[in-house]
């Protein structure tokens, strides 16, 4: 394990260590969070997947409730890296309407699967209401989310983005995306695991 520093002890902690597949940047890198932005917008965050495993759950932690979200129109979604919608939560008007650790099932889509190999993938959330959810995300600074997102995604193409915005004006279950056309600007990188 990578440790802080050349006259440190302390060793930084893993995904595994907090029970997690795979995390999209260490939980403990975190800030206090960010609102989604734009309603109906799919943000996606990178995850990389570095070995075969079934994914059950996807996690994200909402640290500010949302206010009237619209029923039918939230979910946690994951795709694949050639934006196959592989796996959906039910809707999260009710969960994301707390605040604190948010663990959603996940049911694999017709024209995906579960079971991961490997890879990249995009952890996705969108939502519709009054007052959208802030999740966690990370504490890379910056003074707008462009420039954030231009930080994180360093210098990945759309289609490698790290984080983006992967779709926009949803109102019903989510499709399949174009990786090539994802919205680097202005992506959020939210924190997101797999278990």
């Amino acid at each position: 394990m990578p440790k802080l520093g050349a006259t440190q002890n302390q060793i930084l902690a893993d995904s595994f260590d907090f029970g997690y597949e795979v995390e999209t940047f260490p939980i403990y890198a975190c800030t206090s969070g960010t609102i989604l932005t734009t309603a109906g917008s799919v943000f996606g965050t990178a995850l990389y997947v570095r070995r075969n495993f079934t994914a059950t759950n996807l996690v994200m932690n909402v640290t500010v409730a949302g206010g009237t979200l619209t029923a039918g129109d939230c979910w946690g979604l994951l795709y694949n890296s050639a934006g196959t919608l592989i796996g959906q939560s039910a809707d999260q008007t009710t969960p994301w309407s707390t605040a604190g650790l948010q663990t959603m099932a996940l049911t694999a889509a017709s024209t995906g699967s579960l079971n991961l190999t490997p890879g990249l993938y995009w952890a996705g959330v969108v939502a519709t209401g009054t007052t959208l959810p802030t999740f966690s995300r990370s504490a890379i600074g910056g003074a707008s989310v462009a420039l954030v997102a231009a930080h994180y995604n360093g210098q990945y193409s759309a289609a490698q983005a790290r984080c983006a915005v992967l779709a926009t004006s949803i109102t019903t279950t989510p499709a399949n995306i174009t990786p090539s056309s994802n919205t680097k600007a202005t992506g959020i990188p939210y924190w997101a695991a797999l278990v």
